[in-house]
């Protein structure tokens, strides 16, 4: 195969050159993250590429990224490169310079390719390829990933209020909504999350995995197992979290999050978005505790158990005891198994859910009022109260800790109480049933007939699939007309509505399934603030889902079409107007659905990648709406299968209906029309040149482009030689065959040239062309293959070989020279036709390889090198040459001394048969050729002089050795020094030199020994101040080694000197001692970071002398490699790894006398770990014993946690306290743990902490000195309650127990010595601890709000008790006004009355309640003007004395005077709105708020024409009772919800106008009237006391005013078949209430008139009010279409034309029409406007200039 290197781009000419240079099997391997990989628009996409096979696996690899388009997929971009920092294309570059894209080495064969955020554009092909460091390329060195960039579809959101309040032991009820609109196959997952106060992290409380896998978080799995919490999936995209029982615990911020997941072509999953809804913040408030009993007698009666609708229904319960005076109880009253209401252990009322609305409206009252009895009182009445009911009673204990526990629960027998309807005529009419779509809105209304007093109206509703039996509140009207709304519906448009006197209405706006179920209206009728009837009555719902009336149908006329034809694709959408989101598809392959383009729900287009063959259209029709998908000019790309998927959109999530069916496009070639000529038979003379040639006659299409393919055929088998493609890159499939060459001519003709043709070329030569021809996207496709046959005959000439020397030949080399051989063809055939085979052959000399082939050159030019026993590296050093036609020399380079042997040259002539098969024609050897290689001769020789010597002790002696003679100027020698003492036979080496220069003293007596070298060929060693056990004999052995190209260094010879026999007398003197260097043994095992010591001490040194000390370590790694610490005596001493802490005093030797120190490193790292030694210089003057001593230091990380919750606890004198301490390490070593609790003094931070009580490492329990008479006494503790939790227990507290407690632990391991050393010590946060000693005195505070009232308003006072533990202590609590009785509570809760207020109390109008352990209230509902004077609250405690008796102590507060004002108006009107401007559609809100009211108040709200003040209008008016009323000018514009009034709190009424108009400017005015009702039953009135108004001026500023349209264009001239954007831009931002129609028109560049403005313009496409699409007649070419995209101050209207020509050129425009949508649902034309124009010009290629 042959390769033109000019036709190699990057990686081909990689290929070629690889296969040019190296044949065999490939080894590198190139792997990138396999693809479609699939990303969200925005998020980062990460892809991993690899590398393997290359030779140096540890060297570092270069990686390069590109990146290929998916409308231009021949078009390579460089994006980022791990080598060169300019290697990005200009598109790319800023991104890599911001480090947006980044490219980065995970190890030396792998990166990780990171883009931050993802663009529409990133959509594509991404190829990673390495750079090749080696010289051959043998394997694949790039690998691609494919990429496709998607919108973000999830919508996660939570109809929660910002801050929510509870009760511990309450129920928490959330729900969140998560979807996701996304047409690939993904999962979502989902959690709630709780950031608690004063933590970093929220915790997961509940999460679905996306394999739907329920799991608890960590914090929360006791409570999930318990059933207290639970997650629960409602429908197809509601979640709802269920917490009974709230914790305290439980406070903090709340939210819900949803990740969406991928699974990747690896199978492996990938989060590609996820979303948080908005926190909430959750308050849990302390509950009040409640008590216990065991057997109780429980009885339940009424006084009357026939009643009628209206009445009072009194429940009494009666509970008897055994001392019922000194035990707890919690009594509840129950309808069958509905709880209505209970009494706690303290007096605390509380209410069962279904009854609490009824409780807040005076409806239910409840009280103790005897030691014994309770009372119920429910009034009115209504129907649906009757039935069964049972009174329950529950004894309670107090614990330690004042928290009470249940006892068994003790149920009465049951009371049936029956009631029937009134004869007053009071009823309520609802319609029967209602169905209503998804979306739409819900009215209900409920009529009211035989009306007498006011009315107020609650709606509630129940889910039919549910077994509860109450009802969920939705919102209510009270009697003021004041509208509330409850629990979940805060979040909904849900509003209460009273447009008669006897007419509620109900609306409830984008309804969902979930509102499905039973409706309630419940009407109750007021008579002096009290109820005295309440009707309801229920009607069912049904919420039709938006899946079961939205279906999706996809049809299509023409599926099989040819290349360049049209297809139209319908989609029609049936069913409601709702929400849609609509998205095209297009699946080509079985696994891939790729985007095409996106409507969305709010009217944004958006396209997916490049998809410039497609149009869109729609149409709304009467029952549906139709949207087109054409394919202008359809090419292969188009051809798949089609769907189009619908979602709705409600309360932000993305209902998926079912999909369309598929329709499958099938897109053919055109059938060829190709007809080619040439030659049938050629018959030629081999070694001539053939020419062949193949004519295409038919004619060719525009685009028309051929590929041609030149095959052989021999043997029945096609073999190809030479292809040109489409672009006439020519391309050789054998390398070798140069003969043979293509030409292109006109015609077009394609001629094949062989060269020198040999019989080899016989055969049938096949021309094969293939039409290539351009689609409408610019992209080639091939048309059917169509071939001519040539036959070819060549002829074949003779042949004969001979060599030129037979005889054997001689043949001597040095080792290291190069050796040729020769041989040479004297007789032979030479041409193109004839080729040789050579082969050398090798014997070798002695031993058993004959004629082993070394390297061969075959007849095909293929060089190698067999595989045999030849010498080790000689094939290595082997070139074959051929310097001419007949000449084959062999060179030896470097020639070794195992090349010698015999080397033989053998050829074989080979020529190509006619069948092309190759035939051997002769062959030949030349004589063998004998080789030795010879090496240096061995020459020697040492001075072996023999010598005598005596010496005295104080005499140095030297021990010589020189070198007479060596064999080579390149010997090196190694001399050793030998000794052999007197006394013995052995002779043992003292001195090394080694060749490499370095020394080895192997007496080991320190500086005793000293070497000296003058000369090349001159040793000595000396042995300084010799003793007598130095005498002996001494010589030197000396070894030559040279090198050796074989061997490497080699030792050639070995030499001896002569002897020197020495004799040493000793000398008088003084004995020494024997030096010892001792320091701590190891190994020694310490933490990283804490404070490590080791001594060292040295003996038996001569007295007198302060000692020096040298501290050197050696690490693991490198034994025998010295790094020096720190010296006593040096201060210089350390290297640099260790310079900068011993310079700043971190490593230190604190000396401790003259023969010891000890090594201090304050702060011990990990590296530190090694072989500490300890070393002594000498100060002797000889050496005798140690002078230095190791030991082994171990460095671990320091796993020691200890933790105590940081708090601040206060305490009363005598209580108990429980601190928990949790310790705990990892450590391998077996260690032992210290644990203690320690208190510092509050008052004196200097002061030394106080141990309370300590578990020693050894276990034993110790304390601190003043506690070990409190710990032998039991009342303080220490206990280990689990692996790693331990436990402090103070009972009886004391005030010198007050101040700053914290945990202390400290881990331990035992030395190699048997000592124990604390290795680390850590301290726990600090906890303080108060104590406020015992004190039994008490306060009393009475507060109110304030002191000054108007008659009819409510007072409310307060009697709080200061005290300690009060809820253990007995008090009784008196109100007196004007020192007459008014209520006296005991310590049981019950009230006693005085009597001139048990009439009060028994109208409602009154209430004495016990709030809480420690607060009582006295509340008066409507005060008279003899309600004033002065208030007072006496508290009495009972206290048993340690003699048995009771004394009572009593307190009274301060006077609280009371003054009641007559009634009187003093009410203030302000009026604001939402804006003084505002813009034509927005809606005008006007807020009316009245101050300091005091009775019922009526509003009216006035306009008045701001040019003429004389025309004034009523819009509405709201009465006292909340009844609405419009004026007739305004009325039938509010029926369609344009105009809405409202009472938002009984002081605040708000007009809402929505869809502004500009007659709507002017002056409003709301007046309002207060009113205060006279007379008493039956004869009540209502008196007008006080009227005020306030004004507004609103102006309405058009939307004509600001409307602005312009068009815009980047590109005016543009080449033939580039793209181009017109921009149509659209002021202001989009209103839907004020929407416009944009329309591009066209006037084609032929049709222009000397005047521009008279031309005629077509219109192209129009964008509609509705959102739809309208195509004109006047089409562009292929790839036309739209985008549509909105900001928050205009929208874009762009026009994209891909693959421009002629008739694209001309001028545009865009015209654009204001609608304004009346509120009657038609539409009025406002304005319209026209751009400027834009002119495009098409210019033909080469004339862009």
């Amino acid at each position: 195969m042959w390769c033109y290197l000019r036709s190699c781009w990057r990686t081909s000419w990689l290929f070629c050159l690889g296969i040019l240079l190296h044949s065999g099997e490939a080894k590198v391997h190139t792997e990138a993250q396999p693809g479609p990989l699939y990303r969200v628009l925005g998020t980062s996409l990460t892809i991993s590429c690899n590398v393997s096979g290359f030779a140096s696996a540890d060297a570092q690899k270069e990686f390069e990224f590109r990146f290929t388009g998916p409308a231009k997929k021949t078009l390579e971009i460089n994006i980022i490169s791990t080598s060169d920092e300019n290697f990005a294309y200009a598109m790319y570059n800023q991104r890599v310079i911001r480090k947006e894209i980044t490219l980065k080495h995970v190890s030396p064969n792998s990166v990780l390719f990171e883009i931050q955020s993802l663009q529409k554009g990133d959509e594509g092909e991404y190829d990673c390829s390495v750079v090749n460091s080696e010289s051959a390329y043998d394997g694949t060195y790039n690998a691609k990933t494919l990429v496709k960039v998607i919108d973000n579809s999830l919508s996660v959101s939570s109809p929660v209020s910002t801050s929510l309040s509870y009760t511990e032991g309450g129920a928490l009820t959330l729900t969140c909504r998560a979807s996701s609109n996304t047409i690939q196959h993904t999962h979502l997952s989902f959690a709630w999350y709780l950031h608690k106060d004063g933590e970093d992290d929220a915790q997961p409380i509940m999460s679905l995995d996306r394999d739907f896998t329920l799991s608890p978080g960590q914090e929360f799995e006791g409570r999930y197992h318990a059933g207290l919490i639970r997650l629960d999936k409602m429908g197809e995209a509601t979640y709802r979290l269920n917490m009974a029982q709230l914790e305290l615990s439980d406070q903090g911020r709340i939210y819900c999050s949803a990740q969406e997941w991928i699974q990747d072509p690896d199978h492996s999953w990938y989060i590609i978005t996820q979303k948080d809804a908005e926190e909430a913040t959750i308050i849990v408030k302390a509950r009040e505790v409640v008590p216990d009993t065991s057997s109780l007698v429980v009885r339940i009666s009424t006084q009357q158990t026939a009643l009628q609708e209206g009445q009072e229904l009194s429940l009494s319960c009666n509970v008897d005891t055994h001392d019922q005076e000194k035990r707890f109880l919690s009594v509840a009253w129950l309808r069958g198994s509905v709880e209505l209401a209970r009494i706690g252990p303290t007096g605390v009322l509380s209410v069962g859910p279904e009854y609490s609305g009824r409780e807040k409206g005076g409806e239910l009252r409840a009280a103790r009022t005897g030691g014994r009895d309770y009372c119920l009182i429910l009034q009115p009445v209504r129907t649906e109260d009757q039935g069964e009911y049972f009174c329950r009673a529950w004894p309670q204990d107090r614990g330690p800790d004042g928290a009470f526990t249940h006892g068994a629960a003790q149920t009465s027998s049951p009371q049936l109480v029956s009631i029937s309807a009134t004869e007053s005529g009071f009823s309520i009419e609802m319609q029967n049933s209602v169905n209503v779509n998804e979306g739409g809105r819900l009215k209900l209304t409920c009529k009211v007939d035989g009306v007498q007093g006011q009315l107020s109206v609650s709606w509630q509703h129940k889910l039919t699939s549910t077994s509860t039996t109450w009802f969920n509140n939705i919102i209510s009207l009270s009697q003021e007309g004041v509208m509330e709304i409850e629990g979940s519906f805060r979040s909904r448009k849900v509003r209460a509505t009273r447009p008669a006197t006897d007419t509620f209405m109900l609306e409830l706006d984008e309804v969902t399934p979930s509102d499905s179920g039973v409706y309630q209206c419940s009407v109750s009728e007021w008579k002096t603030n009290s109820k005295t009837h309440s009707q309801s009555q229920t009607t069912t719902v049904t919420v039709a889902p938006a899946e079961s009336s939205v279906k999706v149908k996809l049809i299509s006329r023409n599926t099989r079409v040819t290349v360049g034809e049209n297809v139209e694709l319908l989609c029609l959408v049936r069913g409601p107007r709702v929400p849609i989101t609509l998205i095209w598809s297009l699946q080509r392959v079985a696994s891939t659905v790729d985007n095409i383009v996106t409507l969305s729900w709010n009217g944004e287009i958006s396209w997916s990648g490049d998809q410039h063959g497609y149009q869109m259209k729609v149409e709304n029709r009467v029952n549906e709406v139709a949207h087109y998908l054409l394919i202008n000019g359809a090419s292969h790309r188009e051809a798949g299968i089609y769907q189009c998927r619908a979602s709705v959109f409600f309360e932000n999530v993305h209902k998926k209906l079912s999909p369309s069916n598929p329709v499958a496009v099938m897109v053919q070639n055109p059938v060829s029309k190709l007809i080619l000529t040439s030659p049938s038979a050629l018959t030629r003379n081999i070694n001539s040149d053939v020419d062949i040639k193949c004519s295409v006659i038919s004619e060719p299409s525009a685009s028309s482009r051929y590929a041609v393919t030149w095959l052989h055929r021999q043997w029945a088998e096609n073999k190809t030689i030479v292809s040109s493609d489409r672009d006439a890159l020519t391309t050789q499939a054998e390398l070798s065959n140069r003969r043979i060459s293509m030409w292109r001519t006109r015609g077009p003709s394609f001629e094949l040239t062989i060269r020198q043709a040999q019989i080899s070329d016989n055969g049938s030569y096949i021309c094969e062309v293939v039409e290539w021809l351009q689609d409408p996207r610019g992209n080639w496709y091939q048309l059917s293959p169509v071939s001519k046959i040539t036959q070819l005959e060549l002829i074949e000439p003779d042949n004969n070989l001979q060599l030129d020397v037979k005889e054997q030949q001689q043949l001597i080399a040095k080792e290291g020279d190069e050796v040729e051989l020769k041989c040479n063809i004297i007789s032979g055939a030479f041409g193109p036709s004839v080729f040789y085979k050579v082969a050398w052959l090798y014997t070798g000399r002695g031993s058993l390889i004959t004629k082993a082939p070394v390297v061969e050159l075959d007849h095909t030019g293929l060089l190698r090198y067999p595989k045999n026993q030849a010498p080790k590296g000689l094939q290595g050093r082997l070139r074959l040459s051929r310097p001419t036609q007949s000449s084959f020399y062999l060179v030896i380079q470097r020639a070794h001394e195992e090349d010698r042997g015999s080397y033989q040259c053998q050829v074989e002539q080979y020529q190509l048969d006619h069948e092309g098969h190759w035939q051997q024609k002769a062959a030949d050897s030349a004589g063998p050729i004998m080789l030795t290689v010879n090496v240096a001769e061995k020459n020697l020789s040492i001075v072996k002089d023999e010598v005598e010597l005596n010496v005295s002790s104080s005499q140095d002696f030297p021990v010589p050795c020189h070198i007479a003679r060596q064999s080579s100027s390149e010997s090196k020698f190694q001399v050793t020094w030998i000794w052999q003492k007197e006394t013995e036979t052995k002779q043992r080496p003292i001195f090394v030199w080694h060749r490499n220069g370095t020394l080895q003293d192997r007496l080991g007596e320190g500086e005793q020994l000293r070497f000296s070298h003058p000369l090349p060929n001159q040793f000595s060693v000396t042995v300084l101040k010799p003793g007598p056990e130095n005498s002996g004999l001494y010589f030197c052995e000396v070894e030559e080694w040279l090198p050796s190209l074989s061997h490497g260094w080699r030792m050639v010879a070995v030499d001896t000197s002569g002897h020197l026999t020495v004799n040493v007398h000793s000398e008088a003197g003084v004995a020494v001692a024997q030096r010892v260097v001792t320091v701590e043994s190891g190994p020694l095992v310490r933490t990283e970071g804490s404070h490590v010591t080791i001594w060292c001490n040295v003996t038996g040194y001569k007295e007198g002398v302060e000692q020096d000390f040298e501290w050197s370590m050696y690490l693991a790694a490198a034994q025998d490699r010295e790094i020096r610490i720190v010296s006593t005596a040096q201060p210089n001493y350390a290297y640099a790894v260790y310079a900068q802490r011993v310079n700043s005093k971190e490593i230190f030797v604190e000396r401790l006398s003259r023969d010891s120190a000890v090594l201090h490193i304050t702060k011990v790292q990990a590296k530190d770990q090694g072989l500490f030694e300890c070393y002594t210089p000498n100060t002797d003057g000889r050496y005798l014993g140690s002078y230095s001593a190791r030991t082994n230091l171990t460095v671990i990380a320091d796993s020691l946690t200890v933790s105590a919750p940081a708090q601040t606890l206060s305490k009363v004198e005598g209580d108990t306290l429980q601190l928990t301490c949790e310790v705990s390490r990892t450590t391998e070593q077996h260690t032992h743990l210290s644990v203690g609790w320690y208190l510092r003094s509050p008052e004196d931070a200097t002061a030394p902490p106080q141990e309370l009580v300590t578990l020693s490492r050894d276990f034993v329990l110790r304390s601190g000195g003043p506690y070990r008479q409190r710990m032998a006494a039991g009342d303080l503790r220490l206990d280990k309650t689990s692996a790693t939790s331990y436990r402090l227990t103070i009972h009886k507290l004391q005030p010198v127990d007050q101040g700053l407690l914290y945990c202390q632990a400290a881990e331990w391991i035992q030395d190699t010595d048997g000592s124990w050393f604390a290795m680390t010590r850590k301290q726990s946060e600090k906890i303080q601890l108060r104590i406020q000693p015992t004190d039994r005195d008490f306060s009393i505070q009475v507060s109110t709000e304030r002191r000054s009232f108007t008659a009819g308003e409510p007072l409310e006072l307060r009697c709080t008790i200061e005290a300690q533990n009060v809820p253990e202590r007995f008090f009784s609590v008196s109100w007196v006004f004007s020192s007459s009785p008014v209520a006296v509570v005991g310590p049981s809760a019950v009230p006693v009355l005085g009597p001139d207020y048990v009439a009060r109390e028994a109208a409602g109008h009154m209430t004495i309640r016990k709030e809480s352990t420690s607060v009582h209230l006295l509340k008066l509902q409507h005060l008279r003007p003899e309600d004033a004077g002065k208030y007072i609250c006496r508290v009495t405690e009972r206290e048993k004395t340690p003699t048995g008796d009771f004394i009572d102590r009593s307190k009274r507060s301060r006077n609280v005077q009371i003054t009641v004002q007559p009634l009187k108006s003093n009410i203030t009107v302000s009026l604001s709105s939402n804006s003084s401007e505002v813009l034509e559609g927005d809606a005008i809100q006007l807020t009316c708020s009245v101050q300091s009211t005091t009775g019922p108040l009526s509003v009216a709200w006035h306009w008045t024409d701001k040019q003429t003040t004389e025309l004034t209008q009523e819009v509405a008016s709201v009465d006292r009772d909340g009844t609405v009323w419009h004026s007739p000018t305004y009325r039938e514009r509010s029926s369609y919800g344009e105009i809405r009034v409202e009472r938002v709190r009984s002081d605040t009424f708000s007009l809402s106008l929505y869809n502004a108009l500009p007659g709507d400017e002017g002056q409003y005015r709301c007046t309002a009237t207060e009113w205060f009702q006279t007379g008493t039953e039956p004869e009540l009135n209502w008196e007008k006391i006080g009227e005020r108004s306030a004004t507004k001026t609103v102006t309405v500023k058009t939307v004509e005013s600001s409307f602005m349209v312009s068009a815009s264009s980047r590109t005016p001239s543009v080449t033939f078949g580039d793209s181009f954007d017109l921009l149509c831009l659209v002021k202001p931002r989009h209103n839907p209430r004020v929407p416009t129609s944009v329309t591009w028109r066209f006037m084609p560049a032929g049709s222009e008139a000397d005047d521009e403005d008279v031309g005629e313009f077509k219109e192209l496409v129009t964008f509609t009010r509705e959102g739809t699409l309208q195509w004109g007649e006047q089409l562009l070419g292929l790839g036309t279409r739209t985008t549509v995209d909105r900001s928050h101050s205009n929208t874009n209207f762009r026009l994209s034309v891909t693959r421009a020509g002629r008739r694209e050129a001309g001028k545009y425009q865009c015209s654009a029409v204001l609608w304004r949508r009346n509120y009657d649902n038609s539409w009025s034309r406002v304005a319209n406007r026209t751009s400027n124009l834009l002119g495009i010009s098409v210019l033909q290629p080469g004339k862009a200039a």
